[in-house]
């Protein structure tokens, strides 16, 4: 509340405090939802985390870590098993998924309260950070690398081709 107010004092004119108080509002505003909430949302993204952090794909009918699945793509040429191991190592998607939407919904919640449209415009704003210019920046990016990115790619394909013995 206190940050709020100096935030709309007028009589505070100098630059450098004004700046002060709007990155202390700014450091506090996501914290000011409902506490229910929070909690929820905390305990949401901590199971997600648990889950991505113990889950083994199943390979060849063992529950496997990724570092088996990873060794796997790295090495085998057999183009049926190199496809289960790493549909093994993105299983972990379908155990998280329904999970992660209600993740969404909550945080989504959570923004409007603070009277943000949703979760991903409030951390900009918070982040200081301008959606349409993150976009413009990428935008940007994905135009001046295409071409360079496009004949890298190509060579890494056919080494890859090349490697796997595969003939498109």
């Amino acid at each position: 509340k206190q940050a709020k107010a100096f935030r709309s004092d007028a009589s505070i004119t100098s630059p450098t405090l004004k700046r002060q108080i709007e990155l202390i509002y700014l450091s506090y505003l996501e914290n000011q939802m409902e506490p229910k909430l929070m909690e929820q949302m905390v305990t949401m993204a901590s199971a997600i985390e648990g889950k991505f952090n113990t889950h083994r794909g199943e390979f060849e009918g063992k529950r496997v870590t990724d570092n088996v699945l990873l060794e796997v793509l790295k090495t085998e040429k057999d183009q049926v098993r190199r496809k289960a191991a790493w549909e093994a190592a993105k299983s972990v998607g379908e155990s998280v998924a329904a999970d992660l939407i209600k993740l969404v919904k909550i945080r989504n919640e959570g923004a409007r309260q603070l009277g943000f449209k949703n979760y991903y415009e409030m951390r900009m704003a918070l982040n200081e950070q301008d959606p349409g210019e993150i976009a413009r920046i990428f935008a940007d990016l994905a135009e001046v690398t295409e071409a360079p990115f496009a004949l890298i790619k190509g060579r890494v394909d056919s080494a890859i081709q090349k490697k796997f013995g595969i003939t498109s």
